[in-house]
């Protein structure tokens, strides 16, 4: 099977989601699939990554109003994803955190032909912010 592991977040910088994606594309290639992560194009890549990253659009640092900075897409190519997806063909899409804009957003909409599924890394906290960002996305999910 050919399977994308969509990472919202940098993966040249640490963090557990990163490290979540990593270990599933590590098991994955063990049991014969064909595995490739799919991450924004952080402003900084490093010339000897692996090839089983696939660089898209740019990344820019986020704070979120939780206290915490991260580096997410920002900028995406809709013909550089379209052409990406046609290239790779993935049986199965794996969304890391696809609330986090705009690279999950993007990419459900185009890959008709794959199955998608998600997972959530986070439980938001149980604040006002929290309980107001929940009910503006959930009409959207």
């Amino acid at each position: 099977m050919r399977i994308g592991l969509v990472c919202p977040y940098n993966m040249f910088k640490g963090g557990g989601v990163q490290e979540c994606v990593l270990a599933l594309k590590q098991e994955l290639k063990a049991r014969g699939h064909t595995v490739q992560i799919i991450t924004p194009r952080p402003r900084v890549v490093p010339t000897d990554y692996d090839k089983d990253i696939i660089l898209v659009g740019s990344g820019t640092d986020v704070k979120s109003p939780f206290r915490t900075t991260a580096q997410v897409s920002a900028n995406l190519d809709s013909a550089a994803l379209d052409a990406m997806l046609a290239t790779h063909k993935f049986d199965v899409i794996h969304f890391h955190e696809p609330w986090v804009p705009l690279i999950s957003w993007q990419l459900v909409n185009r890959s008709k032909g794959a199955a998608h599924i998600a997972t959530f890394h986070a439980k938001l906290p149980e604040t006002v912010m929290s309980r107001t960002i929940e009910r503006v996305i959930t009409p959207y999910t």
